[in-house]
């Protein structure tokens, strides 16, 4: 199997399954409940969770080993954010993370809840996965959103007053805006695929 990074950076930790002889996860546990965007900013600067940065850049965009970057994490994908100030992204897919804007003023955000996810295009990430209307359920709770640049790196979107980004993806590097830990059977098997996915 292809080695992997997954990256769980949205609530209180990220994840790599290096397959190196270590056993198949070694995990890198950040405790932190929230991150600010001031830390975010922090993160993404050289003195940041040193060599983080340099480390991502290596396997994935290196070594060409599949990433899967959630909530916060598919937000670090981004060439910048605007998360209350403008801070630099990874720039592995282009756009920016701006706030999410309902177009009925009584929907409220932060959006905490359950959507049904829109497929824009097929990915190995989707497969077995009901999508549509009457499909499987993600859990999304988030502010902000990555509105991609070039509609091919645009996997799946969500309803929520409009379309919000739930997943892209380009290469070996994809990530969803939902949290698939969260969301039953749908992210069971949307970590399946990501732990088979061989690109």
């Amino acid at each position: 199997m292809e080695r992997s990074l997954l990256a769980l950076c949205a609530l209180n930790f990220f994840m790599a399954d290096v397959r190196d002889g270590l056993g198949p996860f070694l995990g890198v546990f950040l405790q932190k409940q929230s991150w600010s965007p001031a830390e975010i900013g922090f993160v993404m600067t050289i003195g940041g969770l040193a060599g983080m940065v340099a480390a991502l850049e290596e396997s994935v965009r290196s070594r060409g080993r599949p990433f899967l970057g959630i909530c916060v994490g598919m937000q670090l994908m981004a060439e910048r954010g605007r998360e209350y100030l403008i801070t630099p992204g990874l720039a592995w897919i282009k756009g920016e993370v701006d706030r999410i804007v309902p177009s009925d003023p009584g929907l409220k955000v932060p959006h905490m809840g359950w959507n049904t996810l829109n497929a824009y295009r097929p990915h190995p990430l989707l497969d077995g996965i009901a999508v549509g209307p009457q499909g499987l359920h993600a859990y999304f709770v988030h502010s902000f959103h990555l509105k991609p640049a070039e509609r091919a790196n645009l996997i799946a979107e969500a309803d929520y007053g409009g379309p919000v980004t739930a997943v892209v993806g380009r290469d070996t590097m994809v990530g969803t805006q939902f949290h698939p830990e969260k969301s039953q059977r749908l992210g069971l098997r949307l970590i399946a695929n990501f732990l088979q996915w061989a690109p």
